[in-house]
């Protein structure tokens, strides 16, 4: 094996002289090509043509290979970017969105500047099928109560039903468990709205008990009436969005849309009572 290993680069030496000899020789100054730069001509030029285009092979394959790792870097580059920028458009949305809502609490409290709020943020959220709780972060130190009504300019959240001294925690208009005196605005028919199982994750309530002869539509109104309970009177709840016969057939039953969602609410107004 090590013969054949030599012969090789002996040959490899010899042709390596051969063409240097050939290419020295090619450079004379002769006048008229002879026979013997005829021949030298005939077999260098291919040679050249052959080492030529490998020359240029190679220098493409590196270009190409150089091209490919700087796209690729730019590439990543690119994605970090993005990546950035979605970041800091999230955050400002959030950021217009919270000055939205405290926004509407301003006028929320300027239209209603004979009542005593408490200025609060959501900290956390506890929902599943049967429960809609809210996490504020006031307390009674900060004069919330236990009772006390949760809102804001868009309508009813729900109630403080527990509370520590800087902390407390709302149970929802829609939690399935929860019950308010309403009344539907435009017809004057009283009832309660009720959260349901079944409605409250698409932010939904039930106003059943409604009178079989009642006028009430979709669209119409529904504040809380003030009749017993937490919920004093006047404070939107929402709006009916689907009537439908109660399963006896003796009634009606109306769904609404709550005015403000649980599921998105940040900041909030504690009604002192």
């Amino acid at each position: 094996m090590s013969f054949f290993k030599n012969k090789t680069k002996v040959l490899i030496l010899i042709l390596t002289i051969v063409l240097a000899a050939i290419m020295a020789f090619s450079t004379l100054p002769f006048k008229n090509a002879g026979v013997i730069s005829n021949a030298f001509g005939a077999i260098i030029t291919p040679l050249q043509k052959g080492v030529g285009t490998i020359v240029d092979a190679t220098e493409g394959f590196f270009k190409y290979f150089i091209d490919m790792k700087n796209l690729e870097r730019k590439n990543t580059d690119l994605k970090e970017e993005i990546s950035a920028l979605n970041a800091s458009l999230r955050d400002m949305t959030d950021l217009q969105s919270e000055n939205e809502q405290l926004r509407s609490l301003l006028e929320l409290k300027q239209r209603n500047s004979d009542k005593k709020y408490i200025a609060s943020e959501v900290s956390s959220r506890n929902f599943n099928n049967w429960y809609c709780i809210l996490t504020l972060d006031k307390g009674t130190d900060d004069g919330a109560a236990l009772n006390d009504v949760v809102l804001t300019n868009d309508g009813v959240v729900g109630y403080i039903y527990e509370i520590g001294t800087s902390w407390s925690k709302v149970v929802g208009i829609i939690d399935s468990t929860s019950s308010a005196a309403a009344i539907a605005k435009r017809t004057g028919d009283k009832s309660v709205v009720e959260g349901d199982i079944n409605l409250m994750q698409n932010g939904q309530c039930k106003m059943p008990y409604i009178p079989k002869e009642s006028g009430i539509l979709t669209g119409d109104e529904i504040y809380t009436s003030g009749d017993g309970g937490v919920y004093p009177e006047g404070l939107y709840i929402g709006t009916v969005e689907e009537i439908v016969n109660s399963d006896d057939g003796m009634s009606k039953e109306a769904i609404i849309k709550t005015g403000a969602s649980p599921y998105d609410v940040k900041c909030v107004f504690i009604l002192k009572k």
